[in-house]
């Protein structure tokens, strides 16, 4: 195997690591964003009564 194809090949695995740490990352923040909307939702609802009333 020639160095440049196994530079690409090394570009390729670096590529698919990326696109995984992205992915990873992506869906945590994500998840602390649904997570902190949820809490935001529930105190809101907790003072819906208060509101309405």
């Amino acid at each position: 195997m020639n160095p440049v194809a196994r530079r690409i090949r090394q570009v390729e695995n670096v590529n698919e690591i990326a696109v995984l740490v992205i992915a990873l990352v992506g869906a945590a923040l994500f998840a602390y964003l649904a997570y902190g909307f949820g809490l935001a939702l529930t105190e809101w609802f907790d003072q819906l009564p208060w509101l309405l009333s």
